[in-house]
């Protein structure tokens, strides 16, 4: 089998900037792409917020739960229980808003921790 005689790529950079894609990216049409950002100003980030995850089974029957409290700024009282209502379907687990603290059924302060580090809060207490 003979070999066809192809055209080879410089390998050096001192040559073309592109590498030789310059002649392969010469009839593409960039008519159709998106224009980018106007505004360059960079978002002010949002100081983090900061809760407290505590273990208790006092008064409950040997039963362990999971308090998610202190937390601070403090939040209204209608994004703490939107914030219960995401944790117990995260953990897959029951629990309550009870004197504004979020209480999670069972041993889940692992995943609550993980949840609420993504949802932006700095996570104090237990691991």
């Amino acid at each position: 089998m003979a070999r066809s005689n192809k055209k080879k790529l410089s390998t050096e950079a001192s040559q073309d900037p592109l590498g030789g894609l310059g002649e392969a990216l010469d009839g593409l049409d960039l008519g159709s792409l998106p224009e980018g950002p106007n505004d360059a100003k960079p978002q002010k980030k949002e100081p983090k917020r900061r809760v407290i995850l505590r273990r208790e089974t006092a008064h409950r029957g040997g039963k362990t739960v999971t308090i998610v409290g202190g937390m601070e700024p403090p939040v209204s009282e209608q994004r703490r229980n939107e914030l219960a209502k995401q944790l117990r379907q995260h953990c897959g687990c029951g629990g309550a808003v009870k004197a504004g603290e979020i209480e999670l059924q069972g041993e889940q302060a692992g995943a609550a921790r993980r949840y609420l580090e993504k949802e932006g809060f700095r996570v104090d207490g237990v691991r």
